[in-house]
């Protein structure tokens, strides 16, 4: 023996009835979240983000080159010491550490490429940073290696060439 459930009948002229007579609360609700949201994306600052590229050479005498630990390298890229270097290179008013905030050093996949970029409201000042952290990092690890006498371990860094 089957059971027959008996199911209420859906009917598409009972659910545009409703539509129908509530159209004016759905307009206004659509209408407050759509200018909400166009009010506060105007209002806020934008932000440009710069980006620099550092290509880190591996070094050491000819029968002992070393490749070089990229997440140290990134780490020195985003230092006090290297954001001391681009605030005196700069003439910089605050502290060092306040210019790290907005800094980003990733390694880039399968590659001895650092990536450096700068988050500013400012395009201009995003890409000064950006190539001012890239050429501070190596500044900074001119100084700290080279020249190296009698040295068999170390990293070279080079610009990779671009800045975006």
């Amino acid at each position: 023996m089957e059971h027959a459930r008996t199911e209420p009948q859906v009917d598409l002229r009972e659910y545009i009835r409703i539509l129908r007579s509530r159209k004016w609360s759905i307009g206004l609700v659509t209408a407050v979240v759509l200018l909400s949201a166009l009010f506060f994306s105007f209002r806020q600052t934008p932000l440009y983000t710069s980006e620099s590229r550092v290509l880190v050479l591996p070094a050491g005498p000819s029968s002992q080159i070393l490749q070089p630990n990229l997440d140290t390298e990134r780490g020195v890229a985003d230092s006090t010491a290297v954001a001391s270097i681009v605030k005196t290179n700069l003439n910089l008013p605050g502290s060092p550490d306040s210019l790290l905030g907005a800094l980003s050093v990733s390694v880039e996949t399968n590659t001895n490429i650092l990536d450096v970029a700068y988050t500013d409201p400012s395009p201009a000042r995003a890409q000064q940073l950006a190539a001012g952290f890239a050429n501070a990092y190596l500044e900074y690890k001119r100084a700290s290696s080279w020249p190296r006498s009698n040295s068999s371990s170390g990293t070279r860094p080079a610009p990779a060439g671009r800045a975006r």
